[in-house]
């Protein structure tokens, strides 16, 4: 590596890391003291507060599930219902962190093209925005689907929607071209 630097003219004993740690750090902490990305944590606790607090909540469910697929009742289809509710518990955890770090991602791009004149950092952060705002909106048809099968933690699954819903616009005002943005291999150009 000394001798790859040498040959491009860089003095690897001229930088100095401490600054560059100590400049990263602050980077880093910016990007997390964002309002949205404050958001994105609380909903992070929230998600872990619903799923402590109701864990009996699902073993009840999968036991009434399980009783109505032994009586084999008409007109019901518990292994169904069963899949839904996988489905979308499974999509509500797979974003529930992705999301707060997809935008702390798209945060540091911002302060990063601000500070030091990036070109790449908007589109890097409008691409991490853009994950983000996916993750909102699937997690939110995910609690909406939580919602049908609980109708009885309509409180608790509402709040969640709320917060994801204030993310969402926070996120959309911070990023306006987000939306916009073409991730190689995933969007298609209208």
């Amino acid at each position: 590596m000394k001798e790859k630097a040498q040959e491009l003219g860089i003095d690897l004993d001229a930088v100095d890391s401490k600054e560059i740690t100590r400049q990263e750090e602050q980077v880093h902490r910016q990007a997390q003291e964002q309002p949205y990305s404050q958001a994105a944590m609380k909903y992070i606790q929230m998600v872990d507060a619903w799923f402590k607090s109701n864990q009996g909540l699902l073993e009840d469910k999968s036991d009434e599930l399980q009783a109505h697929a032994e009586a084999d009742i008409p007109g019901t289809s518990p292994a169904e219902e069963a899949i839904g509710i996988r489905d979308c518990l499974e999509v509500v955890r797979w974003y529930q962190h992705q999301i707060y770090v997809k935008l702390c991602r798209a945060a540091t791009g911002m302060i990063r093209g601000e500070v030091e004149d990036l070109e790449y950092a908007p589109e890097d952060a409008n691409g991490s925005a853009k994950v983000a705002l996916i993750g909102i909106k699937r997690s939110t048809e995910a609690w909406t689907g939580l919602l049908s099968h609980f109708p009885d933690q309509e409180h608790a699954i509402l709040d969640l929607l709320v917060i994801l819903q204030r993310l969402r616009r926070q996120v959309e005002a911070a990023f306006p071209e987000a939306r916009a943005f073409l991730r190689p291999g995933f969007d298609v150009a209208d």
